[in-house]
């Protein structure tokens, strides 16, 4: 699955964030925002491999949503060694997506 976009739900976010450094984004099937950061992702993706990006549908995973207090979406979630070190909404450009996570 390396260099692809992973799909995350209740029963494997968990243990994905606790042993990969990642960028997770929540997002909404039905919302504009979150549709363009996927789409960012992806270019992101092709120019930055060793990124490990992930996503989860809100309206699907209620659970880990309340349980981390993500209010809007699209809300992008980067973890590095299994700790949560930035929590930011909206989107952005690949470039700046790329670089938010490799200062974090």
């Amino acid at each position: 699955m390396e260099g692809s976009i992973v799909h995350l739900h209740e029963q494997n976010f968990e243990d994905y964030v606790e042993n990969t450094d990642c960028l997770v984004v929540f997002h909404k099937p039905r919302c504009p925002n979150c549709k363009v950061l996927l789409k960012v992702m992806e270019k992101c993706r092709v120019k930055h491999p060793e990124i490990q990006m992930a996503c989860i549908d809100s309206e699907e995973n209620k659970s880990v949503v309340e349980q981390l207090e993500v209010s809007r979406v699209p809300s992008i979630l980067i973890y590095k060694e299994g700790a949560l070190v930035v929590r930011k909404s909206g989107i952005m450009k690949p470039a700046e997506l790329a670089e938010l996570y490799l200062q974090a």
